[in-house]
């Protein structure tokens, strides 16, 4: 490692020791605040640790320089001119399977401030994103008072392959859940770590947005996770139909044999890019890579499914805020669909139970049977965000509706879309090209207040902004995010409640 000179122009500008090592972060646009980028929080899982647990980095001597941002997880690029590619990954990142690393931003003046920590997680469908991306710059909410960490976490193939050989060489008998033990092994980083940073390792919130919502709910589901975070949110996530560890294993031995292999040691030395080439279809009309790799009920990280751990009221928080979008499906739903393509697709995924379905979404057109496609994936997401609600035993829970539609020549078509929220979380709408106004200013600056107002206590509320009633305390049961702030009702609750009470799931 290289020792460098020391800046006074920043917050902690003298090198910050952390368990393996000193590390020299830099200053950022404003220089009250300091940013870390490419901490490295468990050892690089290439050659014999692909597959592995998380394992420690090796410390290092002298001063590490923490000014570029680490590689994100091996993933395919998102379709050029496709929707999110246009909006949130412009730029392309360095790729690798040495990928587990965190950034932090912080404006703490010292070591003993203790202020609350922000922990993201990433969304992407497990399979994309990380913790680097324009959108997720923690500048503007550090500078509120939060010590705020992003993480990279292993993603697709490499991060969630079960296998039988991969669980009879596991101390724990278990395997595919590599990626969630990532996000488990930079939690420890933080409480061991994050107090030399100005931060308060008894006050950490984690939250994340789609895949990265779901993983907060398997962390609050995880005896594992246990004591590292004492609050949540959820944007725009679900409870994943969570596969057990015996099929997600047949998967994996199926993928095997895809690859043209016999075993897990003829796996572990093929080329990332080969294996990355057979595990990731085609992408989907919205330009987004799917996978068959997705976070299971292992035994060991998860021993029982999160929806069932949360309605047994056994989760991992003291206090939760969640929400969802007014137009989650717009972006997933391709604009060619056809209420022919439509049914077929309904019936072959419900069978008898079709005929209801259509009852709760009818259609008779093309345009309707997109519209209530979307609004499919729309309800779904919301559901959780009310089933969180619902499920908290004795804990405050704050809900949001947000219906801010981004403006730009897109905007009537994809609404409040599936992460539209995220440039107003961070404040950051600037990373995102669009003709924003007043309005959406104003928005951000109060939506980055409620999350560091909950992260601070629990609580989003304070002095200067529209009062946010907790979920049941008003007919509404959530607060409206959009051109008003103001209590609103969520989407139709009797069908949110049949699906519930029945068993569908929502998502088209």
């Amino acid at each position: 490692m290289v020792t460098v000179a020391i800046s006074a122009s920043a917050a902690l500008h003298k090198p910050v020791q952390t368990a393996k090592g000193a590390l020299q972060g830099a200053p950022g646009k404003d220089p009250a605040v300091t940013v870390f980028r490419g901490v490295p929080y468990a050892a690089p899982p290439i050659g014999n640790l692909r597959w592995k647990s998380p394992q420690p980095v090796h410390s290092w001597a002298g001063i590490r320089r923490a000014e570029s941002f680490g590689n994100i997880c091996v993933q395919n690029p998102l379709k050029p001119g496709s929707f999110y590619q246009v909006e949130f990954y412009e730029s392309p990142e360095p790729m690798s399977e040495d990928c587990l690393y965190l950034n932090v931003w912080t404006a703490a003046s010292s070591a003993s401030e203790k202020r609350p920590v922000m922990v993201w997680l990433h969304g992407g469908g497990f399979v994309e994103g990380s913790g680097s991306l324009p959108s997720f710059n923690g500048e503007h909410l550090a500078s509120k008072g939060v010590v705020l960490v992003t993480i990279n976490y292993r993603l697709g193939v490499f991060g969630f392959l079960a296998h039988p050989e991969l669980t009879a060489e596991d101390p724990h008998h278990s395997s595919g859940n590599y990626g969630m033990l990532d996000q488990l092994e930079a939690l420890k980083w933080v409480k061991a770590n994050i107090q030399n940073f100005g931060g308060n390792p008894e006050n950490v919130t984690i939250f994340g947005q789609s895949a990265g919502a779901s993983s907060v709910l398997n962390l609050c589901a995880s005896a594992l996770a246990r004591g590292y975070f004492r609050r949540a949110i959820v944007q725009s996530g679900g409870f994943m139909p969570a596969a057990d560890l015996k099929s997600a294993e047949e998967t994996g031995v199926n993928f095997s044999k895809r690859m043209g292999v016999a075993s897990v040691a003829e796996l572990r030395s093929k080329p990332a890019a080969e294996l990355q080439r057979i595990a990731i279809p085609p992408p989907n009309g919205s330009g987004a890579n799917v996978s068959r790799f997705w976070p299971i009920v292992d035994g060991y990280f998860l021993t029982t499914a999160p929806r069932e751990v949360f309605r047994a009221g056994e989760e991992n928080t003291h206090s939760l805020l969640a929400g969802s979008n007014a137009n989650e499906g717009t972006t997933f739903i391709p604009p060619t669909l056809t209420e022919k393509q439509w049914r077929s697709q309904i019936k072959t995924r419900y069978g008898a139970r079709a005929e209801e379905y259509f009852k709760l979404y009818p259609a008779s057109s093309d345009h309707e049977a997109w519209e209530q496609a979307t609004n499919a994936v729309r309800d779904l997401m919301a559901r959780t965000a009310l089933d969180v609600a619902r499920f908290e035993k004795g804990q405050k829970t704050f809900i949001y509706y947000f219906d801010r539609r981004p403006p730009g020549h897109d905007s009537d078509h994809y609404g409040a879309y599936h992460s539209a929220e995220l440039v107003y979380v961070f404040d950051n709408l600037d990373s995102v090209k669009r003709p924003w106004t007043e309005t959406d200013r104003r928005l951000a600056d109060a939506m980055s207040s409620y999350w560091v107002n909950f992260a601070k206590a629990g609580d989003p509320n304070h002095a200067g902004l529209p009062y946010w009633p907790a979920f049941g305390a008003t007919p509404a049961r959530s607060l409206g995010l959009g051109a008003q702030v103001k209590p609103a009702t969520m989407p139709p609750t009797e069908r949110l409640d049949t699906l519930t009470k029945d068993g569908f799931d929502a998502m088209f």
